[in-house]
C-alpha cells in the first residue's frame, strides 16, 4: 500500500492525524462539505511539510480512508498506526470493492466485522514515540485519552448547535460535547475563528486548556477565477442554468443557512423591478428540515422559473459556477468560519453576507453586510450587485485581495509552530 512507504526523518515531529472524515467522504461524496474539506486540506498540507512525519488513524472508516488516499491527488505519503492484521482486513475489503459496488451488502458486512473485532480492541500497535495526535473533528480515541506521553490537538469548528439549538438535532451538540469531554490536560484546542473561541469559552467556561485560533482557507486548486466564457456556458448548460445574469448561493439546504430569507428577498426584488432579468441559483445538498425552503419556492409564481436548484455539484465545476455569477449571497444565521464566501471571493465575485459571528473576520471590507433576517436589506444588496457594475467590479477586486490573506500553507505553518512548542515542553 503506497501510503506506508514513506521513510520518516528522526529529526521531524511525529503527527498522527485522524482521517475518519476522509473515509466518510469517500463512501458518501455528498458528505464532502466544510469539515471534510478542512480535514483534506490539512492532511495535504501536513504531508507536504518537510518538518513533519505524518501518520494516519482511522478507527471507524479505515478501509474507506485507505481507498480515499489511494485514489486522491494528495501528494506525499504517510503511515497508518493500526496493526498489520487490521490493515490486512481493510485492504481485503478494498479488494472486494473492485468486484462489487460500495453499496453491496457484502461490503457492509465486512465493514461491520472489521469494526466489531478491531475497533478499540486492537489498539494502535504502531504509535510512534513522542507524537502529537491531531483530530480535525472527532473526539479523541480511547487509546489516546489520558495518555500522558502523547500530546493532543483537537480542532473545534463551531458551537452553533449550542448557540442556535432550535436549528439542530441533539446529535450535533453531542458531537461537540464528546470532543470536549475527550480532552485532558495535555490537549491543545484550536478554533477556526475568534468567534468560535469566544463561543467555546462561553459554553464551556471550565476549560483551562490552551486555546489557539487558526483560520481556514479556500483550496486554490478548486477555487480560482475562470475567464473562459465557453467553459462557463458549458457548465451552466450542464446544470440547467439559463444564460442570463445569476446570483449564486452555495450551502447545505437547511434552516441555519437562511435560504428561505434569501428566496423571499429575491422574490421581492423581482416583484419590485420587472426589468431585472436574473436567476437565483441554489447549489447544495439537502440538509435537516429543508421543507420550508421548497414551500417558499412552490408558493411563488414570480420566482418559479427564475430560481434554479442544482443539488450536489462536482468539485471540478464549482470554480466555474462561482466565476460565472454576478454575485454571491450568503446571509447565514451563524458560522464557525464561513468557507463559501471565501471561496466566492477567491473566484473574484462580490459577496453579500450577514454581519454575524465569524463572517466579518473572513470577508473584511470586501463585501456588503446585512442583518441575516432583514429581507429588505438583502433585496437591496442583490439589486446593487445586479445593476451597479462599477461598484460590483470594485467589490470583486477587494474580494480577490481579501481572499489572498488566507492560505492553507500559512495555516499549516501555524499548526507546525504549535506542534514545535508542544514538543519543546
Amino acid at each position: 500500500m503506497k501510503n506506508q512507504q514513506q521513510i520518516h526523518d528522526v529529526n521531524n515531529i511525529n503527527v498522527v492525524i485522524d482521517i475518519d472524515l476522509l473515509g466518510l467522504g469517500y463512501v458518501y461524496p455528498k458528505a464532502r462539505t466544510g469539515v471534510f474539506r478542512v480535514a483534506e486540506e490539512l492532511v495535504r498540507s501536513f504531508l507536504e511539510n518537510p518538518k513533519l512525519n505524518v501518520y494516519f488513524s482511522s478507527q471507524n472508516n479505515l478501509s474507506d480512508s485507505i481507498a480515499f488516499l489511494e485514489e486522491s491527488d494528495i501528494s506525499g505519503k504517510g503511515r497508518f498506526i493500526h496493526s498489520v492484521e487490521e490493515l490486512n482486513v481493510a485492504n481485503s475489503i478494498n479488494r472486494l470493492r473492485g468486484m462489487f459496488t460500495q453499496a453491496n451488502f457484502l461490503i457492509k458486512v465486512c465493514r461491520k466485522i472489521r469494526y466489531k473485532y478491531f475497533h478499540k480492541a486492537s489498539g494502535f500497535s504502531k504509535l510512534p514515540e513522542r507524537a502529537i495526535f491531531f483530530s480535525p473533528y472527532y473526539e479523541l480515541p480511547e487509546e489516546i485519552k489520558g495518555n500522558k506521553a502523547i500530546k493532543k490537538v483537537i480542532l473545534i469548528h463551531d458551537l452553533i448547535s449550542f448557540r442556535l439549538p432550535e436549528l439542530f438535532e441533539e446529535s450535533n451538540r453531542n458531537d461537540v460535547r464528546k470532543s470536549i469531554q475527550s480532552i485532558d490536560e495535555n490537549t491543545t484546542l484550536v478554533c477556526v475563528s475568534q468567534s468560535t473561541k469566544k463561543d467555546l469559552k462561553e459554553f464551556f467556561p471550565r476549560i483551562k486548556n490552551s486555546i489557539r485560533v487558526i483560520p481556514l482557507a479556500a483550496n486554490k486548486r478548486l477555487f480560482y477565477r475562470v475567464e473562459n466564457k465557453a467553459k462557463i456556458d458549458f457548465t451552466l448548460k450542464k446544470y440547467g442554468i439559463p444564460n442570463r445574469p445569476y446570483l449564486l448561493s452555495l450551502s447545505t439546504l437547511e434552516p441555519r443557512k437562511n435560504i428561505e430569507t434569501t428566496i423571499k428577498a429575491f422574490n421581492k426584488l423581482l416583484k419590485e423591478h420587472h426589468e431585472i432579468n436574473a436567476s437565483l441559483v441554489l447549489v447544495g445538498t439537502l440538509g435537516w428540515s429543508y421543507n420550508t425552503i421548497f414551500s417558499e419556492i412552490l408558493n411563488s409564481n414570480t420566482i418559479k422559473d427564475k430560481l434554479i436548484v442544482t443539488g450536489f455539484v462536482q468539485d471540478s465545476d464549482l470554480a466555474t459556477l462561482y466565476s460565472g455569477a454576478t454575485g454571491f449571497v450568503y446571509p447565514s444565521l451563524y458560522e464557525g468560519f464561513g468557507l463559501p464566501p471565501l471561496e466566492a471571493m477567491q473566484c473574484g465575485i462580490p459577496v453579500v453576507v450577514s454581519n454575524t459571528s465569524s463572517i466579518p473576520e473572513v470577508v473584511g471590507d470586501a463585501g456588503i453586510y446585512t442583518e441575516p433576517m432583514d429581507k429588505i436589506a438583502i433585496k437591496d444588496a442583490m439589486e446593487i450587485l445586479l445593476t451597479d457594475r462599477i461598484y460590483s467590479k470594485e467589490l470583486s477586486q477587494k474580494s480577490i485581495a481579501q481572499a489572498a490573506n488566507f492560505s492553507w500553507r500559512n495555516s499549516a505553518a501555524k499548526y507546525v509552530k504549535i506542534f514545535q512548542e508542544l514538543m519543546a515542553e
